[in-house]
C-alpha cells in the first residue's frame, strides 16, 4: 500500500509515539517526511510566544509550518495528520497547491473535540477522517478506529513483580487516584509501582501560585519530573500484574494504556465504562470502576491473565492501526 510512496507526517512531539509511527510507516516502503505540530510544547522560542506575545503566534506557526513545507519535494502522495491542533485552512491549502490533486489527505484525531475543536474547523480539507473517540466518530461521521500497541517493545515472558501499576500524567484526579493506590496496596499486602509525570514548572507553579487542588495534594515524592521513554513504558507492563488506567473526564475513547495493556497482556482497572463494549474485553482481565476507588474480589488478582483471540488481539497492533487510518 505504501511501497515507493513518499509520506509527510504531520505528528505532536508525545512521549516518543511520533518515531514509532514514523519507522512503522518506512517499514510499509515509504519515504516518510516530518513536522512536529505541538512547537509550544518542545520549543521555548514558540512557547513563550504563545504564552507572553499570543497575538503573534499564529502568524508565527504559519510562517514556521511554510518554511518547512518548501524544504520537501512536491510530489508527496500522502499527507497524514495526527491531532492538527495548530494547523489552519491557509496552511492545508497551501499543502494542496503545493502537492496536487493526487495526494491523499487523511487525518487521526488521538483526543477528543472536547480537547481540539480545531479539528472540526480544519475536517473539510481531508479525504478521511479517523478519531479514538466513538462518540466523536458518530457525531461528526468519522471513521473509528482505536489507539494502538507497538509490538516491537513487548517481551516474549511476562515476570510479574508487581501486583499493581499506576503509570501516566499528572492530571484532573490522578494523585488523588494515586493516593487511595499506596493505602489499597499498603492494607492488602499488594506490590505496587507507580510514576506519575508532570513538568517541573508547570508542578510548581499549579501548585504553589495557582493552588490546584490536584497538585496541593500532591507529595513531592509522588511525582517524577522525568517522562519515561516507551520502552521503559512496557518493561514496566512485562512487570506488572495489573494496570490501573484514569480516563481524563473530557475524553471517551479508550485510552494508549488500555490498548498497550491489551498488547501486553496486563489486567486493567479502568473508570472507561466503554471498554464494556470492546471486542476484547473481558472480566477476566478488565475491571470498571467508579470515582477514585475500588473494591475488587481477590480472585481479579489471582487469577492468571486470559489470552485475547490473536484475530481481536493483532488489529490493535501499530501496523493494522496505520493501515485502517491511511
Amino acid at each position: 500500500m505504501l511501497a515507493d510512496k513518499k509520506v509527510l507526517l504531520i505528528v505532536p512531539k508525545y512521549f516518543g509515539y511520533e518515531k514509532v509511527i514514523k519507522d512503522q510507516i518506512e517499514k510499509m516502503g515509504a519515504t516518510v517526511f516530518v513536522i512536529f505540530e505541538n512547537l509550544d510544547n518542545f520549543s521555548y522560542k514558540y512557547r513563550f510566544i504563545k504564552n507572553y506575545i499570543p497575538f503573534v503566534f499564529k502568524k508565527s506557526v504559519h510562517n514556521y509550518f511554510i518554511r518547512e513545507l518548501d524544504t520537501f519535494p512536491s510530489d508527496i502522495d500522502h499527507v497524514l495528520v495526527i491531532r492538527g491542533e495548530f494547523i489552519d485552512g491557509n496552511i492545508l491549502s497551501y499543502m494542496k497547491s503545493k502537492f496536487g490533486s493526487n495526494c491523499k489527505f487523511s487525518m487521526y484525531q488521538w483526543d477528543s473535540v472536547n480537547n481540539n475543536a480545531n479539528a472540526i474547523e480544519i475536517a473539510r480539507y481531508f479525504g478521511k477522517i479517523s478519531t479514538f473517540d466513538k462518540e466523536d466518530a458518530i457525531k461528526y461521521r468519522w471513521n473509528y478506529r482505536p489507539l494502538f500497541y507497538i509490538n516491537e517493545f513487548i517481551k516474549g515472558e511476562k515476570i510479574c513483580k508487581n501486583d499493581i501499576l499506576f503509570i501516566g500524567s499528572l492530571h484532573s484526579n490522578r494523585i488523588e487516584i494515586l493516593n487511595f493506590l499506596q493505602k489499597y496496596c499498603e492494607v492488602k499486602s499488594y506490590k505496587f509501582e507507580s510514576h506519575i509525570y508532570t513538568k517541573r514548572l508547570v508542578y510548581l507553579k499549579r501548585k504553589y501560585l495557582n493552588r490546584r487542588p490536584g497538585y496541593i495534594s500532591a507529595k513531592d515524592t509522588d511525582v517524577s519530573f522525568n517522562s519515561l521513554s516507551l520502552q521503559e513504558c512496557y518493561d514496566k507492563y512485562n512487570n506488572s500484574k495489573v494496570v490501573v488506567d484514569y480516563t481524563h473526564p473530557g475524553q471517551s475513547g479508550y485510552t494508549m494504556r488500555t490498548i498497550e495493556c491489551l498488547g501486553s497482556e496486563c489486567k486493567l482497572i479502568t473508570n472507561n465504562k466503554q471498554v464494556l463494549d470492546a471486542d476484547f474485553f473481558d472480566s477476566n482481565n478488565i475491571f470498571v470502576y467508579d470515582g477514585t476507588s475500588f473494591e475488587i474480589d481477590d480472585n481479579f488478582f489471582v487469577t492468571d491473565y486470559k489470552k485475547t483471540s490473536d484475530e481481536v488481539k493483532n488489529k490493535y497492533s501499530l501496523e493494522s492501526w496505520l493501515f485502517d487510518i491511511l
